[in-house]
């Protein structure tokens, strides 16, 4: 249950980014949140439970050959002396991805239909088709022309990204560690919780010599599971809140004893400048 809930927050915050991604002007809270409302009432519907593997199957067969695509842009056409980024710096849209895409999706398409092999492995040949596919179809559209000046233009903006991040991380403090004995007797109990349930469950797996033990030791653990699980979210959110607030108070600090040095620094060189 908490391993399940903890991976889908992962996924679910993922998912958030990518969807960003594709609308910048959204927050990724917004985004997020969005998601997360759309895939729990999808997940409603019966057609959905009951198909997970043949969905998660298509799913596979959908998005195998955008990594395909990927793959080959950043490793093969180097090797072959393209150049990754082209379309961008051709300022065109990158029709042979959409192409690969739509050729290597047909085949897993055929693939599953035709059970020629496995529907769970028929992404594998989606991917590789669109790799392959793709390399020939950019060398085509203009890969392997020269790009030289937008190469150089877009090194120089990664340099002075890199730059500005270095520069944005020591202007302020390193993590700051909660140490408050609330957030301490917070770790604590959700650590506790876990423990619990964990526990239990070895008890109910290893002491249950017959059936009616069994049942009854599952039956207690669903409910210690459901409890600990909903203790263990509440004091972790509630510490990792304070632990946010603790670091922000700390940031602000350092920002301000940065400014007032600043702001002496500049003082004093207009009172020189003034006697001089």
């Amino acid at each position: 249950m908490v391993a399940g809930w903890t991976t889908a927050n992962a996924n679910l915050y993922r998912a958030g980014l990518a969807t960003q991604g594709v609308f910048p002007s959204i927050s990724r809270a917004r985004a997020t949140l969005i998601v997360g409302v759309i895939v729990v009432v999808v997940a409603c519907f019966p057609f959905v439970y009951r198909n997970y593997a043949p969905l998660v199957t298509w799913a596979g067969v959908l998005l195998a050959p955008v990594g395909g695509i990927v793959w080959a842009e950043h490793k093969l056409l180097p090797r072959f002396g393209l150049t990754e980024y082209w379309a961008r710096f051709k300022g065109v849209t990158n029709t042979p991805a959409i192409v690969a895409w739509a050729v290597a999706f047909g085949l897993g398409i055929v693939l599953n239909l035709t059970q020629i092999i496995s529907p769970y492995f028929a992404f594998v040949p989606a991917w590789i088709v669109a790799a392959l596919l793709y390399v020939a179809l950019a060398k085509q559209a203009g890969a392997g022309e020269d790009y030289t000046e937008e190469k150089r233009d877009h090194e120089l903006f990664l340099e002075r990204a890199q730059d500005f991040k270095r520069k944005q991380a020591e202007s302020l403090p390193g993590h700051v560690k909660d140490t408050t004995p609330i957030s301490r007797a917070l770790r604590v109990v959700w650590m506790l919780a876990l423990a619990v349930i964990l526990v239990y469950a070895l008890i109910v797996f290893f002491d249950s010599p017959d059936i009616y033990t069994y049942l009854t030791q599952r039956n207690t653990f669903y409910t210690i599971a459901i409890t600990g699980t909903i203790v263990y979210f509440v004091c972790a959110y509630w510490e990792l809140q304070r632990g946010k607030a603790v670091s922000k108070r700390a940031h602000e600090k350092a920002r301000a004893e940065a400014d007032a040095g600043s702001s002496g620094d500049d003082g004093e060189k207009e009172t020189v400048g003034t006697r001089a």
